[in-house]
């Protein structure tokens, strides 16, 4: 069997997603070999991974071809990453993604101790009622950074190497700003992809405008053509008429003063005649001749 058109690395993206989720027990940085992932994504699609058969190009089957080239695009959307040759893990996003996809709930994050004097304000739990009377325990959102956006955006522009987040950094690791990195790191991959999606665009719409003008211009050409007599030469140099090629004839009226292929007299120009196509034009008398 053949791979169906409609199949397609982006069919294989959300199940390699919860296969690698699984594999890794939702641990970033935990990395796996890509050849683990084949069966359990294959599983969860209710496929075997010979469905669609082999990929002659690259001499393995579609479904291993399709997994290498959805987890190549989960990359670029910064959910995963390569450990070293053969090895995929699942960044802190990736984690995240997986998490929501699954219905599990996110991962608790411990904020680091802070010598930095807090307000009260700060540390004043909210009690509330819920939709049953219970009384809830708010606790207040720690950043590891800073909870005000304002100061986070100034620690940002500080920051020479905010946007080049990498996985295999230790100080990206620890840095409490990686959150925000990683976001950026992402807004500008799409950026490049929509970037290169509109140049291909472009291309394509050229491609296809330059097609039809040459299409046309050989239209007019043809049309052209098609007015002037095609008549042969003798061997003294005079002319002499064209035989009839089969075809059928056209009722037509000069649109210039022409000659007559059959006859070779002048056709004045708005006098009605007869066309064929690859012999020319004749006085309708001439048809039968």
């Amino acid at each position: 069997m053949s791979k169906p058109k409609d199949v397609t690395q982006k069919t294989f993206q959300p199940h390699l997603l919860a296969a690698l989720g699984e594999l890794v027990d939702y641990t970033d940085g935990t990395a796996v070999h890509f050849t683990k992932t084949y069966a359990p994504v294959c599983e969860r699609m209710g496929i075997t991974e010979d469905q669609y058969g082999q990929c002659e190009t690259h001499d393995k089957p579609w479904t291993h071809r399709l997994i290498g080239l959805a987890f190549r695009t989960l990359r670029d959307k910064g959910l995963g990453d390569y450990e070293k040759k053969g090895y995929w893990f699942l960044t802190k996003m990736g984690v995240q993604k997986a998490r929501e996809d699954a219905g599990r709930p996110a991962e608790e994050v411990v904020a680091p101790e802070s010598t930095e004097p807090v307000h009260t304000a700060a540390r004043t739990t909210e009690l509330a009622e819920d939709q049953k009377g219970a009384n809830v325990l708010r606790l207040p959102t720690v950043h590891p950074y800073h909870n005000d956006p304002y100061l986070r955006s100034l620690a940002i522009e500080r920051t020479p190497c905010f946007g080049a987040h990498s996985t295999r950094s230790e100080t990206c690791k620890t840095c409490p700003l990686s959150g925000e990195c990683l976001n950026a790191v992402s807004a500008a991959k799409a950026k490049i992809a929509m970037d290169l999606e509109a140049e291909d665009a472009k291309e394509i719409a050229s491609t296809e405008a330059k097609a039809k003008a040459k299409a046309d211009k050989n239209e007019s050409i043809d049309d052209l053509i098609s007015t002037f007599d095609e008549v042969g030469d003798d061997k003294k140099g005079g002319k002499k008429p064209k035989k009839s090629s089969g075809k059928k004839p056209s009722k037509a009226t000069a649109q210039r003063e022409g000659i007559c292929c059959r006859c070779g007299g002048t056709i004045p120009k708005g006098d009605e005649c007869y066309w064929i196509k690859g012999e020319g034009i004749m006085h309708d008398h001439c048809l039968n001749e």
